[in-house]
């Protein structure tokens, strides 16, 4: 993913992420912050169980990118990304 992609998704890129988890003790946990949709706009601490390459597709309806459908499913025209996925 070039430079630019990532800036445009408002994300990371994994040069970006080594350079922060540099310098961090190895046998620290690694969570994700989620919103949880509620009332009080709470937002919680989900551990991440892998991490993975994945093709997200845009989603109009979503407003966003979504996931295929299946597994491992190659998307034509998706876009590759790594995704930290929950435990």
């Amino acid at each position: 993913m070039s430079h630019d992609l990532a800036r445009t998704l408002n994300t990371l890129t994994v040069a970006e992420l080594r350079a922060q988890l540099a310098g961090l003790p190895d046998d620290q946990p690694v969570m994700v912050r989620v919103p949880s949709g509620d009332h009080w706009r709470t937002e919680l601490a989900l551990p991440v169980g892998d991490v993975c390459p994945v093709d997200i597709v845009r989603s109009t309806y979503h407003g966003g990118f979504r996931l295929p459908r299946e597994p491992d499913q190659h998307v034509p025209n998706g876009l590759n990304v790594i995704l930290l996925g929950g435990a």
